[in-house]
C-alpha cells in the first residue's frame, strides 16, 4: 500500500466516526413549564380574590352608667370596578357585626 492510501483511509475513518456534541441541558422552565403555569395562575387568582375583615373594639357607655366593650367587624372585598378598571378598590360588603358581653352573657 502506498502512503496516500493510508492517509485517505485514516481520513475516511475519522469521517465515519460521529462527531461528539455535548448534550444540551434544558433550562428549568422548559422542563417544568406546567408547574410554572399553574403557579402563575394560582398567584394571579389569589391576588384578585382578596377579602379583608377589619375589626376593632369600642368602649360604649350604657344609660345605666355602666361601660362595656363592643367588638365590631366589617368585611371588604377587593374589586376592579367598571368606573375605572385601572384603580382596584375595596368595596364594603354587607357582612358587618358586633359582639359584646353584658352581665355574663355573650351577644
Amino acid at each position: 500500500m502506498s502512503e496516500s492510501d493510508e492517509s485517505s483511509g485514516a481520513a475516511v475513518a475519522q469521517a465515519a466516526q460521529p462527531s461528539r456534541v455535548p448534550p444540551v441541558k434544558p433550562n428549568w422552565f422548559a422542563q417544568h413549564w406546567i408547574i410554572s403555569l399553574l403557579a402563575l395562575l394560582i398567584g394571579s387568582c389569589s391576588f384578585f380574590t382578596r377579602d379583608r375583615t377589619v375589626s376593632w373594639e369600642e368602649e360604649v357607655p350604657l344609660n345605666t352608667g355602666e361601660t362595656i366593650w363592643v367588638k365590631r367587624y366589617v368585611t371588604y372585598k377587593f374589586e376592579i370596578t367598571q368606573d375605572n378598571p385601572f384603580v382596584p378598590e375595596y368595596v364594603r360588603l354587607g357582612d358587618e357585626g358586633l359582639e359584646f358581653e353584658y352581665q355574663g352573657r355573650k351577644y
